[in-house]
């Protein structure tokens, strides 16, 4: 099975990844840059086996375990939040290309996180990085969780992934918390796909973060809760039972992770009456 540029990891590669992983992630007399750009190619490989549990954990620990300097790891961040990766065929004219953009999102977890640990990658090139995470998730339209046939997908979770990143930044200000808390909104009521796969859990903890840093106020947290609702305007019964579970699981989750905290308690109460009144009304 080829990646979306049509080249087929070789087995060779396959078993020097395996080798890798079995030596504990020991990168010792291995080109660790030669490698890093080779396995960009298969970031988006429609094998399970090799996407998950190869190509990303050995691409992540070149990231996080300090192997490049500043100059090349932006050079990787750049690479990836290109047309040719976080913006691949967002119109999904070719089948599963939403692997590429997915797992594009995954190591951009990383990169953000290194910023945060290391201070490495410009705040400027970050800030840009914000500004086009942005602008994908108002054009990603795949957001299922997982398939039978290439594993897992989780262009939601992932993002939720990178959100939790960005609302810890300190440069991460009212106004873009306000921008990412609008973003979680449009998330979680997606209506045509059923959330199982705690994408729920991803969400929230991305949101608890941005709670954390007290920079939003409690009237437009109040009104945030508030638009958790089924929108009259969704007829199709199938999309009103989808956006009304992923509403339901979500809130839950979100009560749940603020009733035993006195400064969120408010939120607690909002997602109870929204509940009571809406959800299971």
């Amino acid at each position: 099975m080829m990646n979306h540029k049509g080249n087929v990891m070789q087995q060779d590669m396959i078993d020097l990844l395996q080798k890798i992983k079995e030596n504990k992630f020991d990168f010792t007399e291995i080109d660790k840059l030669h490698l890093a750009t080779s396995l960009m190619d298969h970031i988006g490989d429609l094998r399970s086996e090799v996407r998950d549990e190869l190509v990303y954990v050995v691409l992540a620990h070149l990231f996080h375990d300090q192997h490049f300097n500043e100059e090349e790891l932006t050079q990787f961040l750049n690479q990836l939040k290109s047309d040719s990766y976080l913006f691949y065929d967002i119109n999904n004219k070719e089948p599963w290309s939403v692997l590429k953009r997915s797992f594009s999102l995954l190591q951009l977890v990383i990169l953000v996180y290194v910023h945060r640990r290391d201070h490495a990658i410009d705040v400027k090139e970050i800030d840009l990085l914000f500004d086009d995470f942005m602008n994908y998730l108002n054009q990603e339209t795949v957001f299922i969780g997982y398939d039978d046939r290439v594993g897992w997908v989780h262009a939601t979770a992932h993002s939720a992934d990178l959100l939790a990143q960005f609302v810890q930044l300190e440069t991460c200000d009212e106004k873009k918390l306000l921008i990412m808390f609008n973003q979680m909104l449009k998330l979680v009521k997606q209506r045509h796909v059923i959330y199982t796969h705690n994408e729920d859990e991803r969400l929230v903890k991305a949101v608890k973060k941005g709670l954390d840093r007290q920079l939003l106020s409690e009237s437009f947290l109040t009104n945030w809760v508030k638009q958790f609702t089924v929108d009259s305007e969704v007829i199709d019964q199938e999309q009103r039972l989808n956006l009304k579970h992923n509403i339901k699981q979500f809130l839950s989750t979100l009560y749940f992770s603020c009733q035993d905290n006195k400064l969120y308690v408010y939120i607690a109460d909002d997602i109870k009456t929204i509940m009571i009144n809406d959800i299971y009304k």
